[in-house]
């Protein structure tokens, strides 16, 4: 039986490995390293290469590399997406180090070489993982990734290093749509990267310089083929976005909550877990405040730190209040896909609280609006795009007044474009064995 190693960066990607089944792979051995552990590993990989001065040197051009890396689009690419993300990573920079920096980019973006050069030089000169996990890690026949380095890099990439070193197979399958257009160029190139469509495996062979032939499109568990019950009754979703660059997820909140309340319509909240995190508390408690006050109600991740926030049962909670809605709103999230693909009307709010004064650039929602992802969900015309409280207001009793957001033409597109092929956990257990 095949051993296979499970790398998860992110509380997103430990919910991953759930929703694709690898606890269902019968066939194979899998062992999960999960986000936590790698911080940990991070943490203490970090410590030691601080010992030694030549370690401490490499480690600086590693982060410089991939500093660069973090905003580089090949020349002839859409880079709306990395340039805002520059932009806001530099702003307070002095005006020779930020041009110094977009020189690097510059010639990155245009020379194809440079980034070849650079992907060598990281094989070469990014500090080794230390001996005895060297030895623990050496016994896997396929490694599986969930980026391709550019989301924990000060680990992962050493550690790809590693596998590449050993002639152990490594697979990325990449975390989420928005990753080719807003992550960066690779740190590193596996074996083979899987994708949720087609279009996405267009994105890695433009966005990463990486041939096609070594991709395959094999869906997301996102998108499911689930019936709706036709006659459920109204009630409206909203998932609030991430607070680390939306800080006007209540003020939303009670904008909704009271439109529901007159309309007498079962109103649902769905916190983002960074929401319930020690940083970003105050925003939870705002909305648990209010649905008090306007009665409506409020589903939070797993609070319980000795758990995975994301589990299967908050899952199954979470999908069930998806599947009882009838009009879902969100802020640019990826969960705008899934509710077109359900065929429940969606409305993508491109707005904030403008009297707010204490909120740092990258929180202007304008940047979310510019990012290439988002720009071409919004495309389609399948998504109500509204851009004021007015709007807002108005959408929701379009919908009230069962007038659908969207042409069964628009959504099968859609659909077609961002939501297929659907998944199927053989089709990853046949590139695993």
């Amino acid at each position: 039986m095949k051993k296979i190693l499970v790398i998860s960066e992110t509380i997103f990607s430990d919910r991953l490995y759930d929703t694709l089944g690898f606890d269902e792979l019968s066939k194979l051995e899998i062992d999960l390293m999960s986000s936590d552990e790698i911080n940990l590993l991070q943490e203490r990989y970090i410590e030691n290469i601080k010992k030694k001065i030549i370690s401490r040197f490499l480690f600086k051009i590693f982060r410089f590399i991939r500093l660069i890396h973090r905003y580089v689009v090949p020349y002839g690419q859409m880079n709306s997406s990395a340039s805002d993300h520059l932009k806001i990573d530099t702003n307070e920079w002095h005006w020779t180090k930020k041009n110094i920096l977009k020189a690097f980019i510059f010639i990155y973006s245009r020379i194809g070489l440079c980034r070849r050069l650079s992907l060598y030089l990281l094989k070469i000169l990014v500090p080794k993982i230390d001996k005895d996990l060297e030895v623990r890690l050496s016994n896997y026949d396929k490694v599986f990734f969930f980026s391709l380095g550019n989301l924990k890099p000060f680990f992962v990439v050493p550690l790809h290093n590693f596998f590449k070193k050993r002639n152990i197979k490594t697979i990325c399958y990449i975390q989420s749509w928005d990753n080719p257009s807003t992550k960066g160029y690779a740190l590193f190139k596996p074996d083979i990267i899987l994708t949720w469509t087609e279009l996405m495996r267009n994105e890695i062979k433009n966005y990463m310089d990486y041939p096609i032939k070594k991709t395959y499109a094999v869906g997301s568990p996102l998108f499911k083929d689930h019936k709706l019950d036709e006659n459920r009754n109204e009630s409206i979703l909203f998932a609030t976005k991430s607070p680390k660059t939306y800080p006007h997820n209540s003020f939303i909140s009670e904008m909704i909550a009271i439109e529901a309340k007159k309309n007498n319509i079962d109103f649902t909240v769905r916190i983002h877990p960074l929401a319930i995190t020690q940083k970003f508390i105050n925003e939870s408690d705002k909305i648990l405040k209010l649905s008090k006050k306007y009665g409506f109600k409020v589903l939070l991740p797993n609070i319980d730190s000795n758990k995975n926030l994301l589990n299967k049962d908050y899952d199954k909670i979470a999908n069930d209040s998806f599947y009882e809605s009838t009009l879902f709103i969100s802020v640019f999230s990826t969960m705008n896909l899934e509710s077109v693909n359900l065929g429940i009307n969606t409305i993508n709010i491109d707005f904030q609280d403008e009297e707010r004064k204490d909120i740092s650039p990258r929180m202007d929602i304008k940047y979310d609006r510019r990012q290439v992802h988002n720009a071409r969900a919004l495309s389609y015309g399948c998504i109500r795009n509204v851009r004021s409280r007015n709007e807002l207001i108005v959408a929701i009793k379009d919908h009230l007044l069962s007038k659908k957001y969207s042409t069964d033409v628009k959504r099968e597109f859609f659909i077609q474009n961002e939501c297929l092929p659907l998944y199927d956990k053989s089709v990853l257990e046949s590139f695993l064995i």
